[in-house]
């Protein structure tokens, strides 16, 4: 109906505890929760990775990526859009963001693909799912999100995603080479490079390296926790912006509101969530259809690939923190009932909202490149939505290898 989600779950709760308790208790809550929910400590990761996202964007780093990942892969059949998704990875590996990805990957690259004669359909359709590699790959805000919500590592959640979100570009980047290799015409091959000025090209990616070896190693080495790596990732950014000349008092303003409105928003719903998750304690729904769930004469895996076809249906209509705010506290009994993995469980959640993010029939990405695009370039939605088809082969590939094979995931945070 239009109400946002934060309103809708705090509606929701308060009126659920007044039926099932008291209006006393639900008062009680509504007084409550909203503090006791914000002023934890571990809230602070979200303003500040969200602050060092916003610096990164400005940053000019996300186009050294891009410059780097064309020298060595454009010569490749649809290198450029190879070249593409690897940068997207490289962005979500200093910034996170998917939304930010696409808007920015949709400004600077898909002109170049087109000058270069790319099919509007595969240069749109690799940028629309390579940017969903943002909230896979560490710093990952949807990770933060869901930790705070399993209270399981948020360390270990955010390294689980490392290996998925490789696979899962390589993934991206074998459909394009693929695609393209039997069908030139889509993806021509670009200039060819030296491999000396490959080498030398490397040398202006070192703040990239820099900003997520600090955040990602120190996490894995358990220098500093996922808080501190947050402050230490926002305070390089900070740093490599002035270095770079990129930072004014306009772009550190920007920074910083986009900062404050986004810890608002997602605050706001764990506020609601809070409260919608205390109601349905009351009722012992959850932790029943859990039970009832886990006494099925069916494979877990069964289940397993039942919950992600609802995630993947609602995916695509909502955003990937809200939806989970809705959902875990329903789905959380039942995985820890099933004793499936909660750390392989997040990552799944978020490679499903992942595809969620770019397939029809909404899809918000293709939302976003179309209305960069139609006006510019005359790309239709409806040439999008077929571009991104063939990308989710890779998603569906990654989720069944992540359910029968959790070591995927487990592997590195397992030498934590």
């Amino acid at each position: 109906m239009g109400m946002p989600i934060a309103f809708a779950l705090c509606i929701t709760g308060f009126l659920g505890i007044m039926y099932t308790i008291d209006f006393s208790a639900a008062i009680t809550q509504l007084g409550l929760v909203p503090y006791s929910t914000v002023s934890r400590y571990i809230m602070s990761i979200i303003p500040l990775f969200t602050f060092m996202g916003s610096l990164v964007f400005n940053s000019g780093i996300v186009m050294d990526l891009y410059k780097v990942a064309n020298k060595w892969l454009g010569v490749l059949p649809g290198g450029l859009a190879i070249g593409t998704i690897a940068g997207c990875t490289g962005f979500g590996a200093v910034s996170g963001s998917a939304v930010a990805a696409v808007g920015l990957m949709t400004e600077t690259t898909l002109p170049e693909m087109l000058r270069y004669r790319y099919s509007p359909g595969l240069a749109s359709g690799c940028i629309a799912a390579g940017a969903t590699l943002g909230i896979l790959v560490p710093p990952s805000g949807p990770m933060v999100v869901y930790g705070i919500l399993s209270e399981a590592s948020i360390g270990k959640l955010l390294i689980a995603g490392i290996i998925p979100g490789i696979l899962l570009a390589v993934f991206y980047a074998l459909i394009v080479y693929i695609r393209c290799r039997l069908n030139p015409e889509l993806g021509p091959r670009g200039d060819s490079t030296t491999i000396r000025d490959k080498v030398y090209s490397l040398a202006s990616i070192w703040p990239a390296i820099l900003l997520a070896g600090a955040v990602i190693g120190g996490i894995w080495g358990g220098i500093f926790t996922p808080i501190e790596a947050a402050g230490v990732g926002s305070f390089l950014s900070l740093a490599l912006c002035l270095m770079k000349k990129k930072l004014n008092r306009k772009n550190l303003l920007e920074a910083l509101i986009s900062s404050i409105r986004s810890s608002a928003m997602i605050f706001s719903m764990f506020i609601g969530a809070q409260l919608f998750s205390y109601f349905l304690n009351t009722t012992r729904a959850p932790q029943a259809i859990g039970q009832y769930m886990a006494n099925l004469q069916v494979p877990p895996s069964v289940i397993i690939i039942g919950i992600m076809a609802i995630y993947f249906i609602y995916g695509c209509v909502m955003d990937e923190a809200g939806l989970m705010m809705i959902s875990l506290p329903i789905f959380l009994p039942i995985i820890k009932a099933l004793g499936f993995d909660v750390i392989v469980f997040g990552v799944l959640v978020i490679v499903v909202m992942g595809a969620g993010m770019f397939m029809p029939p909404i899809g918000l990405n293709c939302f976003i490149i179309a209305n960069i695009a139609e006006k510019k370039y005359g790309i239709s939605l409806s040439t999008i939505y077929r571009g991104v088809l063939p990308f989710c082969i890779a998603n569906i590939t990654l989720i069944l290898l992540l359910i029968f094979f959790p070591s995927i995931a487990l592997f590195l945070p397992s030498l934590m």
